[in-house]
């Protein structure tokens, strides 16, 4: 599509107008309100995105797609109905509205919380069946509002979501991001809505970047959630409000992040510093660990503190004694109870206590997940074998050889009903129950479900009735503790960059799924659970 409108107008035009607001006949046509009032504009299953969002065109001068460009897969997409995302009103409705680039509809939506986007169809034609919709007309989601025509170079969909001027086509390109002028992601902003009004959705919280934070949040012990995001550590609390936003200086890289206790709050840094932080984000202290580059921690077990660079890691006690340092010992994973921590280091398992002393160690096979237990041991993966850790560092096999069908098995364990739970064994798109001794208690098969990509996908308990298995790609998926059966299902817009974290407080699960943290309602999510948290 040609640029027909210059970027500075543009500019001006965002400027100029105020925040889209809704307007009576505009809510005559309805709200979108639920998730099933919003879909794409093309069944994605028979159409590809050729051309997504915010790619560079050198046909263009490398300007960047200011929306998605869709074509069929199995045929020519010329001919092909076209229709609208969800109800709204047409305000700009052109066959010629590209010149020889074809036509266009522009649809305006309101939505429940009372914001006002435009959905754009471009690259269309009339046919004999099939007439443009009328401006001032109301549509329904579903409605046809044109076809697919054949502009240059091959006919395709050009769709875009944006926040400015439901009156003109527009260009189509931006010279720098479309979002700083008011395009959104139309991919991310249908997934993301789609999510954002369901039921079960209570808040959330967006990072500057799709992928999210480079670190995990920490979940505080008054519902408050830390995040680093760029250069800023920010504090959310339970409702999602921003309480808190401390700019860091350019010096401080973050590696780490860990509550010590309700009133402290420990960040580990690059140069082997840990700076410590009051429930305010206020700045108190800062110690200097020894290390020249710390790459984890902190690590807190107890009132115990652990930090590692790439060969070694050092306890020490909460009043920064040095307790031990191990040597040859680069830290790959761990997992931590009150009582010990379970330090993974290259082929071994290092049991340490709060002493700082090793308590035990142990070979180790190739792929190893490390779960907490409540009694103060852990319930270990190691490669096939299902294996039990007691407090007291004593090794106990659950069940041996079981297959391992993908490199992001992961598994919890669900102390309510002592199971363990696992993901990506006996079954490469297999949801798992064992009891604690060894035996297969259910399985769910979702390879359909899997079609959609579960990629490196997150387990968490719920409450006693459901576990929720959360994917890197944006869906999550509840499932009843006894039977497996797939009971709930919300997508949002997933990021296959980005690292998926889950927290759970009052009932409230708190999931970082990309560029954003979702907290979702369990009862509404799951259902009523009788004696749950």
């Amino acid at each position: 599509m040609r640029l027909s409108i210059p970027i500075l107008l543009i500019t001006l035009i965002v400027l100029a107008l105020p925040p889209a607001t809704p307007t009576t006949a505009q809510q005559a046509c309805g709200v979108i309100d639920s998730p099933d009032l919003l879909d794409y504009p093309l069944d994605r299953f028979e159409f590809q995105l050729i051309q997504p969002f915010g790619r560079g065109n050198q046909r263009y001068d490398g300007q960047l797609h200011a929306g998605d460009d869709w074509v069929r897969t199995g045929g020519s997409s010329l001919g092909q109905p076209v229709y609208a995302i969800g109800p709204g009103r047409v305000t700009y409705s052109s066959p010629t509205g590209w010149g020889a680039d074809k036509g266009v509809v522009i649809i305006q939506h309101q939505f429940a919380d009372g914001s006002v986007y435009y959905s754009l169809y471009g690259h269309m034609e009339e046919t004999d069946d099939i007439k443009f919709v009328q401006r001032g007309s109301c549509v329904s989601k579903g409605d046809i509002v044109g076809t697919i025509g054949d502009p240059r170079p091959a006919p395709h969909l050009h769709f875009e979501i944006r926040n400015f001027d439901p009156f003109t086509p527009g260009p189509g390109y931006a010279s720098v991001d479309p979002r700083l002028f008011g395009w959104y992601n139309p991919h991310q902003f249908i997934d993301n809505w789609k999510g954002w009004l369901h039921p079960a959705h209570r808040w959330h919280f967006g990072f500057t970047s799709d992928q999210g934070p480079l670190l995990p949040p920490v979940l505080r012990t008054d519902g408050s959630l830390v995040t680093i995001d760029g250069f800023f550590m920010s504090i959310v609390d339970a409702n999602g409000r921003l309480l808190y936003n401390y700019g860091l200086a350019e010096s401080v890289q973050p590696v780490g992040l860990a509550e010590l206790n309700s009133d402290l709050l420990l960040m580990g840094t690059a140069d082997g510093r840990i700076l410590l932080w009051n429930a305010q984000a206020g700045l108190m202290d800062q110690w200097v660990t020894g290390l020249e580059r710390m790459t984890v921690g902190p690590i807190v077990f107890g009132n115990r503190i652990i930090v590692g660079d790439d060969s070694t890691f050092m306890v020490f006690d909460s009043e920064r004694n040095l307790l031990q340092t191990y040597h040859d010992a680069g830290i790959l994973d761990y997992a931590v109870t009150n009582q010990l921590a379970a330090i993974l280091v290259d082929g071994r398992l290092l049991l340490i206590g709060t002493g700082g002393q090793l308590v035990q160690h142990y070979e180790m096979k190739q792929g190893v997940d490390l779960v907490p237990s409540p009694d103060g041991g852990f319930i270990v993966r190691n490669q096939g074998d299902l294996v039990y850790i007691s407090p007291q560092g004593e090794w106990s096999t659950i069940r041996e050889g079981l297959s391992v069908n993908r490199s992001d098995a992961t598994l919890i364990l669900d102390a309510y009903n002592g199971q363990i739970i696992a993901w990506g064994i006996e079954g490469p798109s297999r949801l798992i129950a064992f009891s604690l001794q060894g035996d297969i208690l259910w399985y769910t098969d979702l390879s359909q479900v899997d079609y959609y990509g579960l990629s490196n996908p997150v387990l968490i308990q719920a409450n006693r009735c459901a576990v929720t298995l959360v994917s890197q790609r944006g869906t999550i998926l509840g499932f009843d503790t006894q039977t497996g059966i797939l009971t709930s299902q919300i997508s949002v817009w997933g990021d296959s960059r980005a690292t998926v974290w889950a927290g759970l407080q009052n009932n409230l699960l708190r999931l970082q799924i990309g560029g954003q943290v979702l907290a979702l309602d369990v009862p509404t999510f799951t259902g009523y659970c009788q004696g749950s948290s």
